[in-house]
C-alpha cells in the first residue's frame, strides 16, 4: 500500500510536469492522432488511477490519498482549485467512486461488529473512545520525533469521562484548526505538513475503533508522518 500510495503522488507530479512543458515527448509530433495518442497523453493520470485501485486493494488505508493527494496537488502542482480539477479532476472522482465500492462492501460487518472495525462488542462509547484517541494522535507525533519502544503496549484506555482528556482534545482541535486556517490563507504547503499526518492517522487509529482497541503499538502510522514531512 505504501509504494502504491507514492507512486500515486508521484503519477501527478508527472502529470504536472507534462502539462507544465517540463516534460517535453520529442516523438509527440510523429505520432499519429488516434485513441492510442490520446491514451499516451493522459498516460500518468490513468497510471495514477491503476496504482491508487491495487493500493487500496492492498490496504484500506489508501483511501486517505482522496484527501491527502488533491492538498498536495493544490499546493504544490497547481496555483488554483479550479486548475486542480481541469487537469486533474477526474484522477480524483474516480478514485472516489472504488472507495465508495470499497465502504459499502463493508459496512454491514461494521455495523454488526464483526468486521475488525467499528463499535460493536466492547468497544467503548464513540466520545470517550475519540477523546483516548486524541492523545493518541500525540503519542505517534512524538514517537516520530523521539522514537522508543516502538512495539510495546502504551497501556492506553479509553477514559471514563471524556472530559478526562479535555486538554488532549483541545491540542488536537487547534493542530486541525491551524492546519484548515493555512490553507484557507493559501499557505497550503503549510496546511499540507499539518493536515497530511492527521488525515493517514484518521481513519487508522483515530476515527473508526478495530479490534485491537487503544493498543498503540504499530509504528509503521507515526513513521507516515515522517514520510509526509518529507
Amino acid at each position: 500500500m505504501g509504494m502504491f500510495y507514492f507512486a500515486f503522488i508521484f503519477c501527478l507530479m508527472r502529470d504536472s510536469q507534462q502539462r507544465s512543458g517540463h516534460v517535453v515527448d520529442r516523438h509527440s509530433d510523429n505520432r499519429p492522432q488516434s485513441i492510442f495518442t490520446m491514451l499516451y497523453a493522459f498516460r500518468w493520470q490513468l497510471l495514477a488511477v491503476f496504482c491508487f485501485l491495487c493500493g487500496l486493494w492492498s490496504k484500506t488505508v489508501m483511501i486517505t490519498a482522496l484527501a491527502v493527494a488533491p492538498l498536495y496537488d493544490r499546493a504544490f502542482l497547481s496555483d488554483t482549485w479550479l486548475q486542480v480539477l481541469r487537469a486533474r479532476g477526474w484522477v480524483y472522482l474516480a478514485p472516489i467512486s472504488g472507495g465508495m465500492v470499497a465502504v459499502v462492501s463493508i459496512l454491514p460487518g461494521v455495523l454488526r461488529g464483526d468486521a475488525n472495525v467499528g463499535f460493536g462488542g466492547d468497544a467503548p462509547p464513540l466520545a470517550n473512545y475519540l477523546a483516548a484517541e486524541a492523545k493518541v494522535i500525540w503519542i505517534y507525533l512524538v514517537s516520530s520525533c523521539l522514537p522508543s519502544d516502538l512495539s510495546i503496549d502504551h497501556g492506553m484506555i479509553a477514559p471514563p469521562f471524556w472530559q478526562s482528556n479535555l486538554l488532549w482534545i483541545v491540542l488536537t482541535g487547534g493542530l486541525v484548526l491551524t492546519g484548515v486556517i493555512a490553507c484557507f490563507r493559501s499557505r497550503y504547503a503549510l496546511g499540507f505538513l499539518i493536515l497530511t499526518p492527521l488525515l493517514i492517522l484518521a481513519p487508522t487509529s483515530s476515527i473508526i475503533p478495530t479490534a485491537d482497541l487503544l493498543v498503540e503499538h504499530r509504528m509503521y502510522v507515526p513513521l507516515a508522518v515522517v514520510i509526509a514531512a518529507l
